[in-house]
């Protein structure tokens, strides 16, 4: 039964550990694979929030249309009639539809590149509703100094022939034309109008030289386009080359905006499903883990049955050179008992021989009496020593009497007692064969075990060794992550430098424009002179800068040398003319300064409160999710004191642990407090990250269970965050 069983074990054993390695090594990979579907997740996000902070900005519009659609407001506002701009209508149509001809195309076709290069800068005219629209635009970007730009109605007139029936066919046939722009883009519906203006003429070729050609043959009035972006005009005009910016286009970053939001999505699917696939792997190995830990305490307890097996065999053959000690004993007691029941037969013998021969002096001595008697003719005497000797002659019959029956009681025991000890032999022999059959079970069945056992080993070592390889393999992986995680933290540092010093530029950009703004003022105010429309009037080209410089000068020394007019009257009014009309000016600019101050701090406090919403909500959904990580259950959440006021309000944090019913966080033990605490930190650093943290004794009050835990979320954030603790506790310092 025992040697069955540990065939079974080990049976089950070389099963348990091939499925553990199984399961290892799809946690490895699946473990490899989250960390790489992690990493491309984070690079995805940080270029899609990167993309969307200047969509929020507005970085890389003119500066007449940022100011529009920052200040277009609600449908009572002025600019109410502002749809927005051009790009915002606009979409690529994907995939691209067949294209005749497309072998023999040198080149791939880049519709967003393609269609930018038609438009340009068009692409930020601003589509209105009409033209009232346009001249309240104008005038507030007047009135506020805010730049210029280009607006368009949304039914703007059809100036453009269009390509279609007979001359689309004959296009179509020509080598090198991909086709009109119209079948790669469509507009939103209600500006079909604005596509038919842009785009009715534009025909897409596949280089320069079919454009060219197609002009001088055709001498037509269509837009051609290139897949290099290039663009001839039915004018002649010729658009080329290659921009020094590196940024994408308009339409470009849009789309790639888009497809970033549907990337990070399939991306959240599939880390969501893989942690899944490692956590429940992680649970198979913990599980395949304990298996065999009972198998190894069932080996050990083998092991331990077959010592005390041992030890019960040594203690059969200690018992077994007893029996055979008693038994030589008993034998040699058999054998001087059989030799002193000689003696005694022999003794026995003489004492019956003595008994008979003194029967017969009896005898003879009664006949001798009976002789004196009848012969009366013995003397007093002689009858009374006949008489003493007959006497005598009793008492030693009387005694040789007890001593025969003495012996004979004696003998009858000595027989007693070699029949017993003849019994206790035999018992004694079919114990030791009984014993003897048993110790050669022990002996074959401690040798199945010990081949059993010798055979587990060698498999643990072999697994050992296994392990000791995927560690070190792991570890090797590690120390490459490790290095790539470095190397991409360097450039994310080199990046936020590169925003810093834009963000720098843009400042001394806003200063420079501000200080231009203030010398035209002046100039306009000292002088009444529109330096703007001079310098449309001027031909800077031939303009002598040295010689406007030197007219300058003496212009002021003619100045200095003619002093003061005559007439003060007139000029203290018109100085006081003109200090009123500058000081109704600033009362004006400082009145509308003052509206457009409340109306920015009105939109900073909404964006402020969605944004402070939205990261509250973010924090509140991973503080809820950490919580029941740490507590492996419970309940908690983050509540506003007064929802009605969210920037001034404050924040409740309500906790339960699992199993109690408490909820304020006063009422929690150390430990739980110490939990709760660290699931709102690590909520925090889920919804932003930052570049590194430093935790100083966080895990003091945590016991061996809490921080395994505690140690795990570290390790599933230090792919976006370096962490810097400080403890004492040799579990985590050893992690």
């Amino acid at each position: 039964m025992v040697s069955y069983g540990l065939e079974e074990k080990t049976a089950l054993m070389t099963s348990l550990t091939d499925k553990l390695a199984s399961t290892e090594n799809s946690l490895i990979e699946s473990t490899g694979r989250l960390d790489r579907i992690k990493e491309a997740f984070h690079r995805s996000e940080a270029r899609y929030h990167s993309l969307e902070e200047m969509e929020r900005n507005l970085e890389g519009y003119q500066e007449g249309v940022k100011s529009i659609l920052l200040s277009k407001g609600g449908d009572t506002s002025p600019l109410a009639g502002i749809h927005g701009i051009v790009a915002d209508f606009l979409d690529i149509i994907t995939p691209a539809p067949n294209i005749p001809n497309r072998d023999n195309i040198e080149g791939e076709l880049q519709a967003e590149k393609v269609i930018e290069a038609v438009l340009g800068e068009r692409l930020q005219n601003i589509v209105v509703e009409g033209q009232e629209d346009t001249k309240k635009a104008i005038e507030f970007l007047k009135s506020n100094c805010a730049g210029r730009t280009t607006f368009i109605p949304k039914r703007p007139r059809p100036e453009k022939y269009r390509i279609e029936g007979k001359a689309l066919q004959q296009l179509s046939n020509i080598s090198g034309v991909i086709g009109p722009a119209m079948t790669f883009i469509e507009f939103r519906e209600g500006y079909e109008a604005l596509a038919e203006y842009f785009f009715s003429d534009v025909v897409i070729v596949d280089k320069l030289e079919t454009a060219l050609n197609l002009l001088k043959e055709t001498n037509s009035s269509y837009t051609f386009v290139t897949i290099d972006g290039e663009v001839v005009e039915s004018s002649g005009r010729i658009t080329g080359g290659i921009s020094n910016g590196k940024s994408p286009g308009l339409i470009q970053k849009r789309r790639e905006l888009r497809a970033l939001k549907n990337e990070l999505l399939r991306l959240e699917r599939e880390v969501s499903g893989t942690e899944g696939e490692v956590e429940r792997a992680k649970n198979e190995k913990v599980l395949l883990q304990v298996q065999i830990e009972n198998i190894n305490k069932q080996i050990h307890e083998e092991t331990i049955r077959i010592v005390n097996i041992d030890k019960d065999i040594e203690a059969l053959i200690d018992d077994e050179k007893r029996i055979q000690l008693r038994i030589e004993t008993l034998c040699l007691e058999e054998r001087g008992i059989d030799s002193e029941i000689s003696n005694l037969s022999s003794e026995l013998n003489i004492y019956n021989e003595e008994i008979q021969r003194l029967l017969a002096e009896q005898a003879e001595g009664e006949q001798e009496i009976q002789g004196l008697i009848e012969s009366q003719k013995l003397g007093r005497e002689r009858w009374e020593e006949a008489q003493r000797g007959i006497t005598t002659r009793k008492l030693e019959l009387a005694t040789r009497k007890e001593k025969r029956e003495s012996l004979s009681v004696r003998l009858k025991e000595l027989g007693e007692r070699i029949e017993s000890a003849t019994t206790l032999t035999t018992d004694k022999e079919e114990s030791l064969s009984k014993i003897d059959q048993k110790i050669d079970g022990y002996l074959r069945e401690k040798s199945g075990i010990e081949s059993t056992i010798t055979d587990l080993w060698q498999k643990k070592d072999a697994i050992s060794k296994e392990i000791v390889a995927k560690e070190n393999e792991r570890a090797g992986r590690e120390e490459r992550q490790r290095l790539s995680e470095e190397e991409l933290k360097e450039k994310r540092r080199v990046m936020e430098d590169i925003k810093k010093e834009i963000n720098q530029f843009e400042i001394q950009k806003a200063e420079i424009r501000l200080e231009t703004g203030h010398l035209k003022e002046t100039i306009y105010t000292t002088y009444q002179i529109n330096l703007e429309e001079e310098i449309k009037n001027l031909n800077l080209k031939d303009l002598n800068i040295d010689e406007l410089t030197s007219s300058l000068t003496a212009l002021k020394e003619r100045l200095n040398r003619m002093g003061p007019v005559n007439l003060a009257s007139i000029e203290e009014y018109q100085e006081l003319n003109q200090r009123y009309e500058f000081l109704t000016s600033q009362e004006s600019d400082l009145t509308q300064a003052c509206e457009t101050l409340h109306k920015t701090i009105s939109k900073i406090n909404m964006t402020t409160r969605e944004m402070f919403l939205n990261t509250f909500n973010i924090i509140n959904e991973k503080f809820q999710y950490l919580f029941q990580l740490f507590f492996q259950g419970g309940e908690s959440k983050l509540v506003l004191t007064d929802e009605n006021n969210v920037l001034d309000s404050g924040i409740e944090i309500f906790a339960q642990p699992p199993g109690k019913k408490v909820s304020q966080l006063a009422l929690l033990s150390g430990g739980e407090k110490a939990l709760t605490a660290i699931s709102l930190i690590f909520a925090t650093f889920l919804a932003r990250p930052t570049p590194f943290c430093v935790l100083d004794e966080i895990d003091a009050p945590l016991d061996e269970v809490n921080t395994e835990r505690f140690i795990n979320s570290v390790k599933d954030m230090t792919g976006f965050s370096q962490f810097i603790i400080i403890t004492h506790n040799k579990r985590t310092m050893e992690a």
